[in-house]
């Protein structure tokens, strides 16, 4: 069906994760709520961009993680997609921030986000083919030869 490792899930409230293999009838997801699945995340209201990351426990809720601590972090401002990889485009919601606390020695808040996708109803998913992700991969690889 054209369904490719790497490609991002959504579904009708927001991310899921991203294919992580294919077979001729099958795909498994790597889902958002895998402590190695990072999403790059932009607090919307204000732009900062950030990296959203599940911690291993609750699976209603995700964190952000390198919100500075200049910035102005509300309770209620809405977290999305960056588009800053080929796994998502921009704007797809990923939450809402529930809670953040700033410790005295720390360079970054600590950010809880209630996410907009209920992983305990899932019915209907989405893959998304970004139809310029290989053009966009070579490039990257090539910055990165000595």
């Amino acid at each position: 069906s054209g369904i490719e490792p790497g490609m991002g899930v959504i579904g009708p409230s927001g991310i899921i994760g991203k294919v992580f293999s294919v077979s001729d009838n099958y795909a498994t997801i790597s889902s958002a709520l895998n402590i190695d699945v990072l999403t790059s995340a932009i607090i919307k209201s204000d732009g900062t961009f950030c990296t959203a990351r599940w911690s291993g426990e609750d699976p209603r809720y995700i964190n952000l993680l390198y919100v500075p601590r200049h910035i102005s972090v509300q309770k209620g401002d809405s977290v999305v997609t960056s588009g800053f990889n080929p796994v998502f485009p921009s704007d797809v919601l990923i939450g809402v921030i529930e809670d953040v606390s700033l410790k005295e020695s720390e360079s970054f808040y600590s950010v809880k986000v209630a996410l907009s996708t209920d992983f305990f109803n899932l019915s209907q998913v989405y893959v998304i083919k970004n139809p310029l992700a290989e053009e966009r991969n070579s490039l990257e690889e090539n910055l990165f030869i000595p």
